[in-house]
């Protein structure tokens, strides 16, 4: 391990596309914090190179696109303000195809996340959520609340007999209509009588109740998107928030694992996806020390210089994997369709826990440079060989 570090730099220069690389001779070894947001701006260079015409491909149907990931993907790019061009070329190609996401089913039926998730894009890009190609996405969201209890306020699907909605579709909706200025106090609400005891949030409520079934419900990245809807202007103030941010927050400290990474039961162990937006979490929740353990394993899960300096790996570089059997997946065989969904996903989700990302109340495309990040891995000069 120490002669591949001398071998070859795991400086993490910045590559710019259409620009000059930036390289040159490290004198001191970069804080901690410093090294890590060079690390985000590289995923999510990586993370723009994976758009198809603008399009993050499905994997599981071949010529369809997956649009969820797409719209998550701009996020990311918005949330680092880098890849501008990239960003909005998807999202002409989300707007272009906007009924593809939000009806599922086609005609007048929506899915709550869906349309919060698109309003949250249109706005962090600048666009108009009113007239998104022919779609008023506030006023859609407004028609999708509930008015009867126990789910007055809840933003839930049409569907008849799926209905999806719960903590994400809620989190995202009131962070849609918080950069709207019209948040309604009973959806605000809603998601904080959603909080189980023990502090956390289950994906779903139960369906009778509008409540959390149980603390075995709670659910971590439910958890940690409440916090970041409860953070969001129009929001904080409310009756009751302070106290949840904060309940859900010890929650959370109290389940991270002794490397700093978080796990997602009962179905997954620890990865990036989850780690990465916990981690932005708890630092918006002023959990700073849970925050940066949370990134250096982030750190550590990396596809980078020093891991991957030549090879099939290569093309890997800046992506961030699931868990370290991911890992060691990508750097023995690189990218294929056997692992590039995953790397997609974590990398869109884990870039937030990592220092200077910006979180979703805060994103914007403002700022953003069109410039795509990559690690730039060089190899040092040697000194000539003196003549015998």
């Amino acid at each position: 391990m120490g002669s591949r570090k001398n071998i070859f730099s795991a400086t993490l220069a910045l590559t710019l596309s259409g620009a000059v690389a930036v390289t040159g001779l490290v004198t001191a070894a970069p804080s901690a914090a410093v090294g890590q947001s060079a690390s985000a701006d590289a995923a999510a260079g990586w993370l723009a190179g994976q758009f198809v015409d603008g399009k993050i491909p499905s994997t599981w149907t071949p010529g369809a696109t997956d649009w969820g990931l797409t719209a998550d993907a701009i996020l990311a790019l918005s949330s680092r303000r880098v890849a501008a061009a990239a960003a909005a070329t998807a999202t002409d190609a989300l707007e272009t195809n906007v009924y593809s996401y939000i009806s599922p089913s086609g005609g007048d039926t929506r899915s709550a996340g869906a349309v919060a998730k698109v309003a949250l894009v249109a706005q962090v890009q600048g666009r108009d959520a009113t007239t998104f190609k022919d779609v008023d996405l506030i006023a859609n969201l407004g028609s999708l609340k509930s008015t009867t209890t126990p789910n007055a306020g809840r933003f839930r699907d049409n569907n008849a007999g799926a209905d999806y909605s719960g903590t994400f579709s809620q989190s995202l909706a009131l962070l849609a209509l918080s950069r709207w200025g019209a948040v309604p106090a009973d959806s605000v609400q809603w998601l904080v009588g959603l909080q189980c005891p023990n502090g956390g949030y289950p994906f779903s409520p139960d369906e009778t109740t509008g409540q959390c079934a149980g603390n075995s419900d709670v659910d971590h990245d439910a958890t940690a998107m409440a916090i970041q809807a409860f953070v969001a202007s129009g929001v904080s103030g409310q009756p009751g928030v302070s106290a949840a941010i904060s309940k859900a927050a010890d929650f959370l400290s109290g389940v991270q694992q002794a490397d700093g990474s978080f796990d997602a039961p009962p179905w997954q162990g620890v990865n990036g996806s989850t780690t990465g937006l916990v981690g932005q979490s708890l630092r918006l929740a002023g959990r700073a020390e849970a925050a940066d353990k949370a990134a250096n394993w982030l750190a550590g899960m990396q596809v980078n210089c020093t891991n991957a300096p030549t090879g099939v790996s290569a093309a890997a570089r800046g992506a961030i994997a699931y868990d370290p059997a991911g890992l060691s997946t990508v750097l023995t065989t690189g990218v294929d369709d056997s692992n590039s969904d995953q790397l997609r996903r974590t990398t869109a989700q884990a870039i937030l826990g990592l220092p200077g990302s910006d979180p979703y109340s805060q994103m914007s495309a403002t700022g953003s440079t069109s410039a795509v990040p990559s690690l730039s891995c060089t190899t040092p000069r040697t000194a000539p060989l003196s003549p015998t």
